[in-house]
């Protein structure tokens, strides 16, 4: 009983930092600062004026490292806070080709729906990593 309560904690602070839930939270905001979205040099394709793609790299806190490094402290949410807020943490990273639109001379790179998907993608590695653990 104890394990799949500690489960739900777990998913629900995983949640938290996806953005999930009723409404933004500190640890949600937080989480998404740790995120960065550099685009690559040279990899833009596309006219000036109109729409195209590049490649960007995406990088994010390694969330099965961390959530086994937090996962037995006493309230993990705070710990998994502190932790963010230090920058202690591992890191991975993703190349990604996202789309880019120009319009005079303005070019908007739109990186949030691969950030989404990596996020959820590693949200669930991290679930199933802590699962998997004894």
């Amino acid at each position: 009983m104890w394990r799949f309560s500690k489960f739900c904690l777990e998913l629900s602070v995983c949640l938290l930092c996806a953005g999930c839930g009723p409404n933004e939270t500190d640890l949600t905001e937080l989480n998404r600062s740790c995120i960065q979205v550099e685009e690559i040099s040279g990899g833009s394709s596309g006219a000036e004026n109109g729409s195209g793609e590049t490649a960007v790299r995406i990088t994010m806190p390694d969330y099965a490292a961390l959530y086994r490094e937090t996962a037995k402290a006493e309230d993990f949410q705070a710990c998994l806070a502190d932790v963010l807020q230090s920058g202690n943490y591992s890191t991975v990273q993703f190349t990604k080709t996202v789309p880019v639109t120009a319009k005079d001379g303005n070019r908007t790179v739109q990186s949030d729906e691969a950030v989404n998907s990596l996020l959820e993608q590693e949200l669930l590695r991290a679930i199933n990593a802590l699962e998997e653990a004894p």
